[in-house]
C-alpha cells in the first residue's frame, strides 16, 4: 500500500467494470423490451382481431348560397387623363420640400461652423520666427540624457 498508483489504479479499474457492468444489463433490458414489441405486433397483425365497428355519421344539410349578381366596373377615363399633371404637380412639391430642406440643413451647418472657424483662427495667430529661442530649444532637446 505504499505505491499510491496502484491504489488509483485498482479504484478506477473497479469503476470502469461497474460502468460495463451496468451497460451490459441495460443491453438485455432493452433486447427483452423489443422481444415484447415484437410480439405485440404479430398479435396485432393477426386477421382474428376484432375491428372497431364504422360509425355511421349523419349527412350535414350544406344551404348553396345564390350566386352574387355581378356588379358593374366603373371606369375611371377621367382620372387617367389628369394623372400626369398630378404627378408632375407632386414630383415638383417633393423637389421643393427636399431643397427647403437640405437649405435649412447648410444653413444650420454654416452657423454651427462659424464660431469653430473663428477659434482656429484665433489659436494659430501667426508669430514672428526667433532664431535664439530655436537654438536654445535645439541644444535642449539635443543634451546627453543622464542617469
Amino acid at each position: 500500500m505504499e505505491n499510491p498508483i496502484l491504489i488509483i489504479l485498482i479504484v478506477v479499474a473497479s469503476f470502469a467494470y461497474k460502468i460495463y457492468d451496468n451497460f451490459k444489463k441495460e443491453q438485455e433490458a432493452a433486447k427483452k423490451r423489443l422481444e415484447q414489441l415484437k410480439k405485440q405486433q404479430q398479435m396485432s397483425s393477426y386477421p382474428d382481431a376484432p375491428k372497431p365497428a364504422p360509425v355511421k355519421s349523419k349527412p350535414v344539410n350544406r344551404k348553396i348560397n345564390p350566386p352574387l349578381p355581378e356588379i358593374p366596373k366603373k371606369t375611371y377615363e377621367h382620372v387617367q387623363e389628369q394623372r400626369p399633371e398630378v404627378v408632375s404637380e407632386v414630383e415638383n412639391f417633393q423637389r421643393m420640400k427636399e431643397e427647403q430642406r437640405r437649405r435649412a440643413l447648410l444653413d444650420q451647418q454654416k452657423k454651427e461652423m462659424k464660431p469653430v472657424l473663428e477659434k482656429i483662427e484665433d489659436q494659430f495667430t501667426p508669430q514672428q520666427f526667433d532664431l535664439r529661442k530655436a537654438i536654445i530649444q535645439q541644444a535642449i532637446l539635443e543634451r546627453p540624457y543622464k542617469d
